[in-house]
């Protein structure tokens, strides 16, 4: 099981598993299998609700990451201010997503499936001036 982060806007955890605090009452766990709460939520009103056939994910990472979420995301993505750690809901271009912040230059983009083509295009397009490859 995951500790909750100690803070809104926080992710918790490790590759393998991981819990991001986007409100005061609302988590993201992103997890490689079946996630078991275990006793981490103990005394704490809650209701898990199962959506991995909902969301996608997408990961870009390198020297022009944030140069290339800047041209699509109203974050202020500076690295004084988007740091290892931060995840919060937020808009890239017209798709609603999930941000996290793994890394300096390394991150993932959680969004609906219905929106995984625009996100992927968008990505493609912002980063082709910026000598981004895909793989």
């Amino acid at each position: 099981a995951i500790d909750p982060p100690s803070a809104i806007l926080r992710l918790a955890g490790d590759d393998r598993q991981r819990m991001a605090q986007l409100g005061p009452d609302e988590w993201l766990i992103v997890s490689r299998e079946p996630y078991d709460p275990g006793n981490a939520l103990d005394g704490t009103r809650h209701a898990l609700v199962d959506i991995s056939e909902r969301l996608l994910a997408i990961g870009l990472q390198g020297p022009a990451a944030r140069t290339v979420l800047a041209g699509g995301c109203p974050l202020d993505l500076h690295e004084d201010r988007i740091e290892p750690g931060f995840a919060s809901r937020t808009v890239m271009g017209k798709a609603d997503i999930v941000l996290e912040c793994l890394a300096g230059d390394s991150f993932i983009l959680h969004t609906n499936r219905s929106f995984m083509e625009y996100l992927w295009l968008l990505l493609v397009e912002l980063g082709r001036e910026h000598g981004v490859k895909t793989t």
